[in-house]
């Protein structure tokens, strides 16, 4: 490679780490390799991510760039994109055949690093491309759950007593990740999530899913159990109505 030629690939390199698209666009057209790499950075394009200018590392995308190039630290465009919070320069990636899969610092996965960063958009986006959630730290996988169990495979029975006071709702089984429970702690006003067998911390119950509550509620009561009203102390709920009756189809798994 002549001086000549390897002088324009830094001046790429240096132009898409300032963000400066004027001088990367020049230095494609003296003839830059638009895959040249720094000696820790990787390539532009993964300099341009890592320092946030999404109108060079669209551009460069727009270019035919590799996308699956990974720096010294095994990270890819797409992994940097999603720990950086880059959902638009994330679904560019995506979309334009970037593999999702791919394990950069310390094993974490682009979908690893949206979960860490609480990026539900660009979580969504993976997890739709077929990102798996394999290596999300539980914590976040908790948070993400209802989510996940858009892709679960439904369960054979809905709800299941386990205590005088307490009955467990099998949300499903995802891929990946095994089966996902809720239980309902009647006596102790508490939800836990529960994923392949590991529970998570207890939480109060939360108006904001009262529905859950009050269909598991109503099913406690239809199996004679003797369980208070969940939100009996919220003013709220006071004069609320009963739900409606749970699903017939429902009622006879159970």
């Amino acid at each position: 490679m002549s001086w000549f030629k390897t002088n324009w690939n830094s001046r790429l390199l240096k132009a898409s780490e300032k963000g400066n698209l004027a001088d990367v666009k020049r230095a494609l057209e003296e003839g830059a390799n638009i895959n040249a790499m720094s000696e820790r950075d990787g390539t532009a394009l993964n300099l341009a991510c890592l320092h946030k200018h999404s109108d060079v590392a669209l551009y460069l995308i727009e270019q035919k760039a590799e996308l699956n190039i990974q720096d010294c630290l095994k990270n890819t465009a797409l992994i940097i994109a999603a720990c950086k919070g880059l959902p638009d320069i994330a679904e560019a990636l995506i979309k334009a055949g970037a593999k999702i899969e791919i394990k950069g610092w310390g094993d974490y996965t682009a979908l690893a690093w949206a979960a860490e960063g609480n990026e539900q958009g660009l979580f969504d986006a993976l997890f739709e491309a077929g990102a798996s959630p394999e290596n999300i730290a539980r914590e976040h996988i908790e948070k993400f759950a209802p989510h996940l169990l858009r892709a679960a495979s439904p369960p054979s029975e809905v709800y299941e007593k386990i205590g005088q006071y307490e009955i467990v709702e099998n949300d499903g089984w995802v891929k990946s990740l095994g089966e996902v429970q809720t239980i309902f702690n009647f006596e102790a006003r508490t939800t836990e999530r529960v994923i392949d067998k590991h529970a998570g911390s207890p939480t109060d119950f939360d108006i904001k899913n009262k529905e859950k509550t009050l269909r598991a509620y109503e099913w406690a009561r239809s199996q004679g159990m003797d369980v208070e009203h969940p939100f009996k102390n919220h003013l709220e709920f006071k004069n609320a109505e009963r739900v409606p009756a749970l699903d017939k189809a429902v009622m006879k798994r159970a």
